[in-house]
This record gives C-alpha cells, structure tokens and sequence, in this order.
C-alpha cells in the first residue's frame, strides 16, 4: 500500500520483498532495520515477519500511551505496512531517477553514511504519512520512531529546515528528489555536513523543485 504511494508520487518502481520468517541474519541498532532491511547488492527488501511479531505486544502498549488502542491484528498489520515503507524508502534512495535524474551509479549508496542515510530515509517516510493524513499509521510510526536510536531522529531537522523556508509538512513530499538529489552529489560524512549542505545549496534545491521536477507534479496534479 503505502510502497505504491512512491510509485505514484516519485516513479519507484518497487524493488522484490524477500520474507524472513526464521531470524534475520542482519543485525542493527535502529528498530525500523531490525524488523526488516534493504539489500543494496540486490536490490530487494527484506522483511523479519518473526520480529515483527515479537513487537506487536509491546507496541500496543506504548500506543495505548498515544490514546490509540488497536487489537493485535491491526498492530500488525500497521507496523508491518510502516517496516515496508521505510526499506522501500531506502531503495528509493538508492535507485529511483525521479523520471529524470538518475542515481550516478548502483555503487554510489554503499558510501552514503548511515548517519544521513537513516535520517533521509525517515524523512521519506514520514513526507508520505503527512501527505496521505493516515493518523492511525502516523501514530504507530511515531510510537515505533520513539525507540529509534537518536541520530534517526534527524530527520525532523530536515522537516524544520523546510518549515522555516515556509513549507507547509503536508507539502513536504514534494521536496524529496531534490534532497535525494543532494544527497548523491556529495560524500556527506555527517548529517551536519548534509544540512549544512541543504542550506548552502537551497536556491538550487528550490530551483529543482519549482522548474526540474515538472513531468510529475503535472502527472499528479492531474491525478488530484
């Protein structure tokens, strides 16, 4: 569901889901890539259906703080579709030309550093909650955001940097390619690098937005 918004919105073409229902052989600290993760040398996401699982007792616990009670199936069911976007928000990253501007080459993602690489791929996924106004999924998105280690976190800096140029969030989608743009161009070390990046470089970020990106908005506007 929510990997087909960014086939609409961006022209991603979903790369191939690979079901893990033993353990998942990755490991990391960020909860979003424990419950699943995407593997550039393939291109194919992978999903732990059995960790997944194991969070959903804990997980409707902690929504319950966010005045949301939803029954085990509908955890599930919302936590799983959230693990899905995020990894399909990686290959995004990795992959998509935005009908027009290609990644340099499939090697260029191996040397993006987690530290701007998780915070980007956050900020992805939280643009499409805003844009489609699922309160339920952004619930569980911020539940599950919350046990993210800290630097996933700055992806909101992202979100104020957009906010202070007076972006409305519900509009801040729009801005993805050319932040993933961005993001390719340069070997970012830290994600301070990269919003230092983000400002110096804004009136081509908003150049690309305003005139480079037209065959989609024109698309989706006429969709709308």
């Amino acid at each position: 569901m929510l990997a087909f918004e960014l086939y609409e919105l961006f022209g991603y073409v979903p790369r191939p889901e690979l079901l893990r229902c033993d353990e998942c052989e990755k490991k990391d600290e960020g909860i979003w890539d424990v419950l699943g993760y995407y593997v550039p040398r393939m291109e194919i996401v992978v999903l732990c259906e059995s960790k997944i699982e194991g969070e959903i007792g804990e997980l409707r616990e902690r929504l319950k703080k966010f005045g949301l009670d939803l029954n085990e199936r509908e955890t599930w069911l919302a936590l799983r579709e959230l693990v899905r976007l995020h990894e399909h928000s990686h290959a995004l990253i990795h992959v998509c030309d935005f009908y027009g501007f290609s990644a340099p080459n499939r090697e260029w993602y191996v040397n993006l550093s987690p530290s701007v690489n998780e915070p980007l791929t956050e900020f992805v996924a939280w643009s499409i909650l805003q844009h489609i106004k699922d309160m339920v999924l952004m619930r569980v998105f911020e539940a599950v955001d919350a046990k993210s280690p800290t630097f996933y976190h700055n992806w909101k800096e992202i979100k104020d940097i957009l906010v202070s140029k007076g972006v409305k969030e519900s509009d801040q989608f729009e801005w993805v390619p050319p932040m993933i743009k961005l993001a390719r161009e340069e070997e970012w070390r830290t994600f301070q690098e990269f919003k230092r990046g983000v400002e110096e470089h804004w009136d081509e970020i908003s150049k690309m937005h305003n005139e480079e990106w037209t065959p989609t908005w024109v698309a989706w506007k006429v969709r709308k």
